[in-house]
């Protein structure tokens, strides 16, 4: 009997290291994945680090690096999901042209070929070209700065769910023969509100703003009950109308972004949102 239960304890040990050995092994591919392929031109239009800071902060940026860009631990405390780390770009914009940035940007491309994890670059393709270099030079103007950050890890959780397919890396969120917002004209009011929507929101809410209602993410037609004063007050401190109240994201991503709109793209965003099918 003894020896029984310890070929069956064996045999467990050996499925087991073997299941962890394919899942490592497995998911390190879809790490190490190449898209060298992926080409972008560095942007011809000149940009301003004044502009560049203003979208940083409403595209999320300067969220995740940090407002000096010097980078910042995300997550850190879950063995399931690994530790999370946006980089000190101020090291990091060293390797790149500025035709790199531009494909890390809109692709979630590093300078190696290798794919990003979480950056919401299915959003970030859509982005115009001003907008793209206006961010390069904001990048490229910000003071050099040593940060000591852990390394990122990916747990057990992360990496099952990359070989799985149940999460993408940055590159292959995007649709990349999709015509990009950005490049047609948006100087309109409701064309300027449609793209702050895909750009700003669509992390969350999707490219088309129908959020996740089951998931607790609402469709943005929600916009609609909102006076534009109520709206207004949502998007600079993240306080719901009539006080209700939101998810914690939300809350925090409007104190810490969406405070950054102006006037006129608070009230772009609201006709658009208003103006759109549910």
């Amino acid at each position: 009997m003894r020896k029984w239960l310890r070929r069956l304890f064996a045999t467990m040990a050996i499925v087991a290291i073997a299941f962890v050995a394919i899942v490592w092994i497995g998911s390190e591919r879809v790490l190490r994945r190449s898209y060298v392929d992926v080409a972008v031109a560095a942007p011809t239009l000149v940009g301003s680090a004044e502009s560049g800071k203003h979208w940083a902060a409403i595209l999320g940026c300067t969220d995740c690096h940090d407002a000096t860009l010097h980078g910042n631990v995300i997550d850190d405390e879950s063995f399931l999901l690994g530790t999370l780390v946006a980089p000190n770009l101020t090291v990091k914009r060293k390797g790149y042209t500025d035709a790199g940035l531009a494909r890390m940007i809109r692709f979630g491309i590093r300078s190696d070929g290798t794919g990003v994890q979480l950056m919401p670059s299915s959003a970030f393709y859509h982005v115009d070209d001003q907008t793209i270099a206006d961010i390069i030079a904001f990048v490229r103007s910000a003071p050099d700065a040593e940060r000591t950050l852990p390394l990122a890890t990916n747990g057990p959780l992360t990496r099952w769910n990359l070989l799985t397919g149940e999460w993408k890396l940055a590159p292959d969120a995007i649709d990349r023969k999709a015509a990009r917002l950005g490049d047609a004209p948006h100087t309109d009011a409701l064309d300027r509100g449609h793209y702050l929507a895909t750009v700003a929101c669509g992390e969350c809410h999707g490219l088309e703003q129908k959020g996740d209602p089951a998931g607790g993410v609402p469709n943005l037609a929600v916009a609609k009950v909102y006076t534009a004063e109520e709206f207004t007050n949502l998007m600079r401190t993240g306080n719901a109308k009539g006080g209700r109240q939101i998810s914690q994201m939300m809350s925090s991503v409007a104190k810490r972004r969406f405070a950054a709109f102006t006037d006129d793209e608070i009230t772009s965003l609201k006709n658009y949102l208003d103006s759109r099918a549910p």
